[in-house]
């Protein structure tokens, strides 16, 4: 029995490290030009939560991965850090202005002008 339950314990133990330290996810960091949310706003109707993250790369020697990131996952759902703190948004490529993207996100968040926020798209969406 005691065999048994260590073989279990080292076989979850396996399976939990596998799987979250080789998923693959792609994260990239950007920086915040402009943002704002209808919570800032005199609007008091079902809008309300709504905001956008205006942003553009994070480092200028980024800028050809962060286009290519914005044209491969144009209009998807992301998870993105800010403050170390975790939420969801939807991320669009601005075609018209090369290396700009806008995330769409609902809740109350405090985002500032130069912030840096890092945004994860699992590879399995």
């Amino acid at each position: 029995m005691k065999r048994l339950t260590l073989i279990l314990l080292a076989l979850l133990m396996v399976f939990t490290f596998s799987s979250s330290t080789f998923s693959k996810e792609q994260i990239l960091s950007f920086e915040v030009i402009d943002s704002n949310s209808v919570n800032k706003t005199k609007i008091t109707s079902y809008y309300r939560g709504l905001g956008y993250i205006l942003v553009h790369h994070a480092n200028s020697a980024e800028r050809e991965k962060v286009s290519q990131f914005l044209k491969n996952n144009n209009g998807r759902e992301v998870r993105f850090y800010l403050n170390d703190d975790s939420h969801f948004g939807v991320l669009f490529r601005l075609p018209y202005c090369f290396g700009r993207g806008l995330l769409i996100y609902s809740g109350d968040l405090k985002v500032k002008r130069y912030d840096i926020i890092d945004v994860v798209i699992p590879e399995d969406q």
